[in-house]
C-alpha cells in the first residue's frame, strides 16, 4: 500500500459528497444514516483487494482484517477516495464493507461516477468486485 487518502475533518458529509463530484449519490446516503462518531487519523494508506472469484463478506472481511491486518473501509474513506482517486472508481466496481450497509464506487459505461448502497448481493460479491482497505498512518 503506497497511496495515501487524507481526510479533512473539517468538511460536512454533504460537502465531502459534493468534492467527489458524482453523477449520482444513493438517497439512503445521509448524514445522519453514516455519521462518523470518529476518524482516528487524517492520513491512510490505502488498496484494492481483488480476489478473482465469488467471497462471501465473511471471508473478506477475515481477509482483510485479520490475514492482512488492515481495515475494511468506511463511507468516509470512501468519500475521499473518490474525490482524491475518481480514476480508480472509473476503472473498478469498489465495495466498502461499511459496517452500517455495504456500498459501491463504481460508474456506467459514460463515465459518470455513482455512489450507491448495496441492497440486492446480501453476502456474496463477484470476482470483479475490488475490496477498499485502509491503515492509518498516523
Amino acid at each position: 500500500m503506497n497511496q495515501i487518502l487524507r481526510i479533512d475533518d473539517t468538511l460536512s458529509h454533504a460537502e465531502r459528497i459534493a468534492l467527489g463530484n458524482y453523477a449520482s449519490v444513493h438517497p439512503r446516503i445521509t448524514y445522519k444514516r453514516f455519521r462518523d462518531d470518529f476518524c482516528d487519523s487524517l492520513k491512510w494508506r490505502w488498496e484494492l483487494i481483488h480476489f478473482g472469484e465469488l467471497r462471501f463478506t465473511q471471508e473478506v472481511l477475515f481477509e482483510i482484517a485479520i490475514a492482512r491486518r488492515i481495515w475494511p473501509a468506511r463511507l468516509f474513506h470512501a468519500l475521499a477516495l473518490g474525490e482524491q482517486y475518481p480514476e480508480e472508481q472509473c476503472k473498478y466496481r469498489i465495495v466498502i464493507l461499511d459496517p452500517r450497509a455495504p456500498l459501491i464506487l463504481g460508474a456506467d459505461e459514460k463515465g459518470q461516477r455513482y455512489i450507491t448502497v448495496e441492497e440486492s448481493l446480501g453476502n456474496l460479491w463477484d470476482g470483479e468486485c475490488r475490496f477498499l482497505a485502509v491503515s492509518p498512518m498516523d
